[in-house]
């Protein structure tokens, strides 16, 4: 027992012929029906966007709405124990962004699994690589602490002219023109959370441009 008041380590077999359905704010509260497989009982839920790193709500339920009818009372499964809907939803954490969550409900003893699949992939195409696609040590780690994909890597003097690149992001070209970068060691840096349109350089950015002395010219300043 990990604590009073749980049911991990506990189960019984009538559970295996019930319909079990996952909801929680990962899928904005609907029923997912989880499929059995065995004594586990398996719901996926996905996105075209991304699940970002945070903690979530949820609650494991054996019927495909919030009831308070009496022949649909049976208690909700959350907080690693049964209770009634209306109290306060369990919660899991992923730490990195996914696409795909995987909920996993054992009913013979009440272990919730959450597998977060992290399908997001971002690597640097440039003028240095031959732009080349998906080259493994040009592939973006995830930081969690900032909620940006970096990069940090040589690039190398180029004799004709300044060298250049584009963010790749599943599998969708980002930065427009091509990014202008100066050689030398430089950390890379992509944030979809604001890379909204492949076209432009927005969320991209490097090391580089940190030593540039940049300036302003427009009709305010003649």
């Amino acid at each position: 027992m990990v604590k009073p008041f749980t049911s991990l380590g506990i189960g019984d077999s009538s559970k295996e012929s019930m319909n079990w359905y996952f909801t929680g704010n990962v899928n904005n509260w609907n029923f997912s029906q989880m499929q059995a497989s065995g004594t586990t009982f398996i719901a996926t839920v996905a996105t075209t966007d991304i699940f970002e790193p945070g903690t979530y709500e949820f609650k494991i339920t054996p019927q495909a709405t919030f009831s308070t009818a009496t022949p649909y009372m049976m208690p909700y499964y959350f907080n690693n124990s049964y209770g009634a809907y209306y109290l306060s939803n369990g919660s899991f954490s992923i730490a990195t962004p996914s696409n795909t969550i995987v909920i996993k409900f054992n009913a013979l003893n009440s272990k919730v699994d959450f597998e977060a699949t992290n399908i997001t992939s971002v690597y640097l195409r440039s003028s240095f690589s031959s732009w080349y696609v998906n080259r493994s040590e040009y592939k973006f780690g995830y930081d969690p602490l900032n909620n940006v994909y970096t990069l940090t890597t040589n690039v190398p003097v180029s004799t004709g002219g300044p060298q250049n690149y584009k963010v790749v992001y599943n599998n969708c070209w980002y930065g427009g023109s091509n990014i202008p970068v100066d050689s030398g060691t430089a950390t890379f840096y992509f944030d979809p959370s604001i890379a909204t349109d492949p076209n432009k350089a927005v969320g991209i950015g490097d090391t580089s441009k940190a030593s540039v002395t940049w300036y302003y010219r427009g009709d305010m300043n003649n």
